[in-house]
């Protein structure tokens, strides 16, 4: 009895596939992608200036920073065998708060003794950059790419009271290695996957470390050739230290959540 789905499996794997029924697109050599990421957003902040050091800030717990919101984003994909990808995502977030604990940053004392209504402000914004070529497809079923890219991330924040207030953006271009698979259950039901990163501590430009990782999982339901939906779960994280000759900052996020797009193929 155990072996009664057997047959049933083996007919399943067997089944033909539409050719052009893919996450990568291959009609025309044009692929649009886009959709709503469930963004929640755990990340903190360091600025140090002109010698003074600053306070290692928890968006969430010390700022009362609102998550969750749904970002939109989009993705180009375009060639066939060989593939150039471009893709844009901005996330904003605020907070409002009351802080009782000294609170600096940027070089300014915003909280010393006196409790102070703190307001924040800030923007995530990425542009990704990448080329895809393949790196092997096993069987009909299964199609992957390997991916070498960079991220263009750049960071936004501000932090003010009634008295006082700083402003502040950070920007990085970010290099990464990865892979993205698709394999079909059945004709038109996918599973599919992304991960990308890379890692260094040694200094380049103003950057002197650097820890990047982006992984996303899902299915995919395929109507026809040309259009199909995902539902994913996607978890980035970045870690990014900066420092110049009166500078240093400090920005560390991890966002993750449900990831809902329309595919379509031209």
């Amino acid at each position: 009895m155990r072996f009664r789905f057997l047959p049933i499996g083996i007919f399943l794997l067997l089944l033909p596939l539409p050719a052009n029924a893919s996450i990568f697109g291959v009609l025309n050599g044009l692929r649009l992608k886009g959709g709503v990421a469930w963004n929640d957003l755990e990340s903190s902040l360091r600025y140090d200036k002109n010698n003074i050091d600053g306070t290692k800030i928890d968006l969430d717990t010390d700022l009362d920073m609102e998550n969750n919101d749904l970002v939109p984003f989009f993705e180009i994909l375009i060639g066939r065998k060989y593939k150039f990808l471009f893709g844009y995502m901005e996330a904003n977030y605020k907070g409002k708060t009351t802080r009782y604990q000294p609170l600096v940053y940027d070089g300014l004392t915003l909280v010393s003794t006196t409790p102070k209504e703190v307001i924040s402000r800030l923007q995530l914004r990425t542009m990704d950059f990448a080329f895809y070529y393949s790196i092997g497809r096993p069987t009909a079923r299964v199609q992957m790419m390997g991916i070498i890219g960079g991220l263009y991330f750049r960071h936004k924040n501000r932090i003010f009271t009634s008295e006082a207030g700083s402003s502040n953006s950070e920007e990085a271009f970010i290099p990464y290695v990865g892979m993205e698979l698709e394999f079909y259950l059945l004709r038109y039901l996918s599973i599919s996957g992304r991960i990308r990163g890379l890692q260094y501590s040694w200094k380049i430009s103003d950057v002197d470390e650097l820890n990047y990782f982006e992984g996303e999982i899902g299915i995919g339901l395929h109507l026809g050739r040309a259009i199909g939906f995902y539902v994913q779960y996607r978890y980035r994280q970045l870690d990014l230290d900066k420092s110049s000759s009166s500078q240093r900052s400090e920005f560390a996020s991890r966002l993750n959540g449900a990831v809902f797009s329309l595919i379509l193929h031209f």
